[in-house]
């Protein structure tokens, strides 16, 4: 089985005043906290869909908070994106990708994510560090 795959580099931006709010609104019904990482992700329905003008082909978690200072936002992780993979599984449930990254981060190596933003598929590498417990 042959993939072809585009790597590039995620642009950085500086933090929106929407973001910054976001950390104070309550959470998503369904959010999951996913600490290792430092977001909350949630299944997605039509309503987040609708939210994040997310297409119908899109498949796995959506990220409904991202924590300034996790390993997601220093990976350029933002909210409403779509997981769809992690370490090479398919994401179906945001408790499921709290338990890769759980073991990821426990044994210090990065976890290989499958993004979809805006209907374009990226892969993000998220390390956790040799410091981080």
């Amino acid at each position: 089985l042959t993939l072809p795959v585009t790597l590039g580099e995620l642009k950085t931006k500086a933090p929106s005043k929407e973001s910054e709010e976001s950390a104070t609104k309550p959470a998503t019904p369904h959010s999951v906290k996913i600490a290792a990482l430092g977001i909350s992700a949630a299944p997605l329905d039509k309503t987040l869909r609708t939210r994040y003008g997310i297409g119908k082909s899109a498949h796995g978690v959506v990220v409904t908070e991202v924590s300034p200072d996790g390993p997601a936002a220093a990976e350029d992780i933002q909210t409403g994106d779509v997981i769809s993979e992690a370490a090479q599984q398919e994401v179906k449930s945001a408790k499921q990708l709290a338990e890769l990254a759980d073991a990821a981060k426990k044994d210090k190596r990065p976890l290989l994510l499958l993004l979809n933003r805006g209907d374009e598929m990226q892969f993000v590498a998220v390390g956790f560090g040799k410091g981080n417990d």
